[in-house]
């Protein structure tokens, strides 16, 4: 099983700026988790999990990988949590969501 939590997070519209994202991702960084992705509207970061438990106060769970059946190529193991998560203050002004990425399903 991977030993990241994938995490996504959807910024406000006003956020949706170069300059906005360039300060979410340093903010986010020094918040412990380590960038990822960027689009036009969301971000995507990776954190260990103490990382993640630290930051957002709850364990993401462990998600077995599944291997291929008929109807897919099978899902890699990675995390997943039923809690809401709680943004940081420090990302209130430009994050809207935040969320944690389930493992991806690989599709014949």
């Amino acid at each position: 099983m991977e030993d990241w939590v994938h995490v996504a997070m959807k910024l406000r519209p006003a956020a949706r700026t170069p300059e906005a994202i360039a300060r979410v991702q340093q903010t986010a960084t020094g918040l412990g988790l380590e960038p990822t992705g960027a689009g036009k509207a969301s971000l995507s970061f990776r954190a260990t999990g103490e990382a993640f438990e630290r930051l957002f106060g709850v364990a993401a769970r462990p998600v077995d990988s599944r291997p291929a059946g008929a109807a897919d190529k099978g899902v890699p193991g990675g995390y997943m949590t039923e809690a809401d998560l709680q943004l940081p203050e420090e990302l209130k002004d430009d994050v809207e969501s935040v969320g944690v990425l389930p493992p991806a399903r690989r599709f014949r």
